[in-house]
């Protein structure tokens, strides 16, 4: 039986919820690490994906499912993948005070092999504000301001027309210096003056601000610090469709889109990527990017 979009995006939406309701349940011990090092884990992270598998145990259809915490699992294997980012942002929900963005990011894929493309709906629940951004294939993307607080009236999103690095106004660039690793300074000198660059150490958070025209473009890499660091496809697999359904692009560094391209649920295979507001703007970061040595030398390193 197909699974259309609307029927994906309630159960996205159900999701989230699913998962939030559980780690408020949870109270203080959520912020109780699990592993500490470069790629650290809190209570609140297996609370979050026990809570939401448990919930897919249940649902009448069958979904191969991928973790950040977990991995691939089965539940057991079906027509459809769901790939969950427990808490995108744990650092931040550990030691943010309540101040610093993090939440749970979810996809719903046809397929057990998908694509980017292949996300029928998609959403990130950010905790701090209660703040849902969610997207259904062909329909557009939104946000739902105080989701946790039971509103449930959506707001159509679009990304901002930037098209160029030079404008203006500064453009609005984050980098995730952690996966950018050793080529974060440089990257980030490389695009000059005209920009306010930052980190808010919360892909998903990020994305969602591009999707929403509140920021103009994403610059990420699998380039972590010695490998200390996983990295895996949580985020960038299901908001690609929260970008896209806004209007934005989602590209390699080569400017090529992603889309077409098969998920690889392998940590330290998170694509180098630019996710921006259109596609002129990915094509300029992109020549940036190649005019700088360092990332030359970087993307020869990976036959690219």
């Amino acid at each position: 039986m197909e699974f259309a979009e609307k029927e994906a995006g309630i159960l996205v939406r159900k999701l989230l919820g699913v998962g939030h309701t559980a780690l408020v349940s949870k109270g203080s011990g959520a912020k109780d690490l699990v592993h500490t090092g470069a790629d650290i884990a809190t209570v609140g992270d297996e609370v979050v994906g026990d809570a939401v598998i448990e919930a897919l145990r249940k649902e009448e259809r069958r979904f191969a499912v991928y973790t950040e915490e977990k991995g691939k699992i089965d539940v057991p294997e079906g027509e459809y993948t769901v790939i969950i980012d427990d808490i995108d942002g744990t650092l931040n929900f550990k030691t943010g005070r309540g101040m610093m963005p993090h939440g749970t990011v979810i996809g719903v894929f046809e397929g057990t092999l998908p694509r980017f493309e292949d996300c029928i709906a998609a959403g990130f629940l950010e905790f701090n504000s209660g703040n849902l951004f969610y997207a259904e294939r062909g329909r557009g993307s939104f946000i739902v301001t105080g989701f946790t607080n039971g509103n449930t009236e959506e707001e159509r999103i679009r990304t901002s027309e930037r098209k160029r690095i030079e404008g203006d106004f500064p453009l609005k660039i984050s980098y995730d210096m952690v996966a950018l690793g050793t080529l974060g300074p440089e990257i980030v000198q490389s695009m000059g003056t005209f920009q306010w660059p930052y980190d808010a150490r919360s892909k998903a958070l990020h994305i969602a601000q591009i999707a929403a025209g509140d920021a103009d473009a994403l610059v990420t890499a699998d380039n972590v610090y010695g490998g200390r660091k996983r990295i895996g496809p949580e985020e960038i697999g299901p908001l690609y469709l929260l970008v896209k359904e806004a209007g934005g692009h989602v590209t390699r560094w080569d400017g090529k889109d992603i889309g077409e391209e098969r998920i690889i649920f392998t940590p330290g295979k998170t694509p180098d990527v630019i996710v921006s507001a259109t596609r002129s703007l990915c094509q300029d970061i992109s020549k940036r990017l190649y005019e700088l040595q360092e990332v030359s030398e970087y993307l020869r390193s990976k036959n690219i």
